[in-house]
């Protein structure tokens, strides 16, 4: 017997549409393909994942913008080689910018309006 397997389905936008483009590219995802996802939500993003992945995953999604479930879908065969799959970052990957509220991989200054942010790691 394997193990459950999870999917993550977006459902749509929790925000504004230029955001969530904005940052689905900070996690490496094109322009066209977000508008492709948006234009055809609900849409099935993965499958095949453990339930851990999957909550991350949808973490990264939620954080860009998107509206998004995770859904057992059957089992498993081997999660022993999990480099089949893209790496989605963390939230602790991420910061928000306290003078515009932009949301983007920790830096030394915003992407957006150039606001100094604080990064002691």
């Amino acid at each position: 017997m394997g193990l459950k397997g999870y999917r993550i389905i977006f459902l749509g936008l929790n925000g504004p549409k230029d955001s969530f483009i904005e940052g689905m590219a900070s996690l490496g995802v094109s322009q066209e393909m977000a508008d492709y996802i948006v234009l055809k939500a609900p849409i099935i993003l993965k499958e095949k994942m453990s339930l851990e992945y999957a909550r991350r995953y949808a973490d990264a999604i939620y954080y860009a913008g998107g509206i998004v479930r995770i859904q057992e879908n059957g089992t498993i065969s081997d999660l022993r080689n999990p480099d089949h799959s893209p790496r989605i970052p963390t939230l602790e990957n991420f910061i928000m910018c306290p003078e515009c509220g932009l949301k983007q991989f920790k830096a030394a200054f915003c992407k957006r309006c150039g606001f100094t942010l604080t990064n002691n790691e």
